[in-house]
């Protein structure tokens, strides 16, 4: 979905990253600093129970973590450091972010242990079919709903009105229906 948006949003990723790499960033430290940002967000989701400002930190390093998510392929593009390596390493990156937020989220008593599973199993599915079906030579672009920026939207907004189990029900459902439509998809490209 947000692919049409992304188009519009080329040039300001490409000035952050400008500015981040004057500041002496490259892509393998911007996608380790988002990942210590997703982790401190899942640290500070689990911490909401017990302190209710903690959702607030949770919510502030979600949104940097997805931001520098967003920012690292673009560093990389821009400064001709794209590898294969950077494109694994980005990716482990996000699954491992997604599994920090989950747990956080789950751990933290924000929503049932089944619902934020199936959330957590559905995000790492979508991933996975899309990786799966694009090594068999099919073009998995623009199917389904929740792709990881969506999902980050989503348990954002969340979050900010205080509602992150409507949120992660929320991605529980459109994760496994986007799984679905790529299967299907999948299905009528590879026959």
């Amino acid at each position: 979905m947000l692919n049409k948006i992304k188009e519009k949003l080329v040039e300001p990723l490409n000035h952050s990253a400008r500015f981040l790499h004057k500041l002496g960033f490259t892509p393998t430290s911007t996608t380790f600093f988002g990942l210590v940002s997703a982790i401190v967000s899942g640290v500070s989701y689990y911490g909401a129970r017990h302190f209710s400002v903690m959702i607030c930190i949770a919510l502030g390093f979600l949104i940097l973590s997805g931001f520098l998510d967003a920012v690292d392929g673009a560093i990389a593009r821009l400064y001709g450091h794209v590898t294969r390596f950077g494109g694994v390493l980005d990716s482990v990156s996000d699954r491992i972010e997604e599994i920090a937020i989950f747990v956080g989220i789950v751990a933290g008593g924000l929503v049932s242990a089944p619902i934020g599973l199936l959330a957590l199993a559905g995000s790492l599915m979508v991933s996975y079919v899309r990786a799966r079906v694009e090594s068999e030579g099919a073009n998995m672009s623009g199917v389904g709903f929740a792709e990881r920026p969506e999902r980050l939207i989503i348990l954002a907004c969340a979050t900010a009105v205080q509602l992150v189990d409507i949120g992660v029900l929320i991605i529980a459902i459109v994760t496994w229906v986007t799984v679905t439509q790529r299967m299907i998809n999948a299905h009528e490209q590879l026959r």
